[in-house]
């Protein structure tokens, strides 16, 4: 049952998409319902569900799943509408960048995040810190130890 909603999604995302894109005569929104449909944290686990895979709610794994499928979209998404973003914006993107590079990317970038939630997961708690895992702070604070986790393995990496 689970892959005809999976289905039914994807059709309902394709139609709705189309037919912006029909109408402003581009193909952005297409990529954009592509991004939104592929990035959903519900959807991901329904897809896993239905070939027999089933994710932890507590374990790394799930964010780093969830992380990469966000961010690869993200990074496919910014690939393929070079030509149409703001030229701020195109500079930060490599030029003739492979899929296998953007895949890495996001891979390490995933793999600090679900790190970081890791840490907060474990932590926060410890020190006696309360804070919903949806919440602003929440999501701040794992930043600061993404880029923290970053700048650690640039460094190790330049010695």
């Amino acid at each position: 049952m689970r892959g005809k909603n999976i289905l039914g999604d994807a059709f309902g995302y394709m139609v709705l998409f189309g037919i912006i894109a029909l109408l402003v005569q581009s193909r952005v929104p297409l990529y954009v319902g592509a991004f939104l449909f592929f990035t959903d944290g519900e959807r991901i686990d329904a897809a896993l569900g239905t070939i027999g895979i089933r994710l932890e709610p507590d374990a790394i794994g799930p964010d780093i799943i969830k992380s990469f499928v966000s961010l690869f979209a993200w990074f496919a998404l910014l690939a393929s509408l070079r030509p149409s973003v703001p030229t701020w914006l195109a500079s930060w993107i490599p030029p003739d960048t492979s899929w296998s590079t953007i895949a890495g990317i996001a891979v390490v970038l995933a793999f600090a995040e679900a790190c970081a939630a890791l840490v907060m997961r474990t932590a926060l708690p410890w020190f006696g810190v309360q804070i919903r895992p949806d919440s602003l702070t929440a999501a701040a604070i794992k930043l600061l130890l993404a880029i923290g986790l970053l700048g650690l393995l640039v460094l190790v990496g330049s010695l």
